[in-house]
């Protein structure tokens, strides 16, 4: 037994024989470096070709075009679109004004039928004072549950044609 070794060995376990090597990454990051330099080279080359086409068109107009003028379009025009000279905040701002006019001012709103408008505070006053106007259905007859009829269910000869 002098000619054996005294650690066990395990012919399925097996070690490297070397490190990772290095050379391998860093050819690797060189590569997708050059990869993403030039997809970014590409992406720029289609920036310019497609603004220098666009700037074309957009100085080249078909010649009817140009003598009909600027096309609005149809109303109503919303807010911000070709035509619209009112900006957002001051159409709400003037709308916002007409409602409040509205609202603490007196006016008819149906002078026919002698509809009236009066303003909020008012009409406050004048429902506390007042009180809330009857609509008559507190006046109707009072029926209890065991009042009420009970639907009678039909027998198979009332289904019958």
């Amino acid at each position: 037994m002098s000619g054996e070794s005294s650690a066990a060995t395990n012919p399925s376990v097996s070690f490297e024989p070397q490190d990772v090597k290095a050379e391998t990454i860093f050819k690797y990051l060189v590569m997708l470096l050059l990869t993403v330099f030039a997809s970014m080279l590409i992406v720029w080359g289609l920036y310019r070709a497609l603004t220098a086409r666009d700037a074309r068109r957009a100085s080249y107009a078909f010649p009817l075009r140009q003598s009909a003028g600027r096309i609005l379009p149809p109303e109503p025009r919303l807010q911000g679109a070709p035509g619209h000279q009112i900006s957002p905040q001051d159409e709400l701002r003037q709308t916002r004004a007409e409602a409040e006019a509205a609202l603490s001012s007196y006016g008819w709103v149906d002078e026919k039928t002698g509809i009236a408008r009066i303003p909020i505070d008012e009409a406050i006053k004048l429902l506390g004072e007042r009180g809330l106007p009857s609509t008559g259905i507190g006046s109707q007859k009072k029926v209890s549950p065991d009042q009420t009829p009970m639907p009678q269910a039909k027998t198979s000869e009332e289904n019958r044609p």
